[in-house]
């Protein structure tokens, strides 16, 4: 099996070292997941955040990022105030 490494300005990070944040928003589903780079903090704007909605048997029914990007580039502690797609 080879070794997946995303070595580029927006991504620059072996995927096996990537650190995961999870908020629950008060309930049982993950609704928000953040992921960055060990050492980030959540205000740097160098995290990848989705966000998971759920149909009325919880199961996942759409993962969409903040403001439709997957970049790395958002801060984890405004996950509430991006716009989803």
């Amino acid at each position: 099996m080879s070794d997946l490494r995303l070595n580029n300005d927006k991504n620059p990070f072996i995927m096996d070292s990537i650190k995961m944040l999870v908020d629950y928003v008060g309930g049982t589903n993950a609704i928000y997941i953040g992921r960055a780079a060990p050492g980030i903090g959540v205000d740097e704007h160098k995290w990848q955040v989705r966000k998971l909605t759920y149909d009325g048997n919880d199961n996942v029914t759409a993962v969409e990022f903040a403001n439709g990007t997957a970049s790395f580039c958002h801060p984890w502690s405004e996950r509430t105030t991006f716009s989803y797609s």
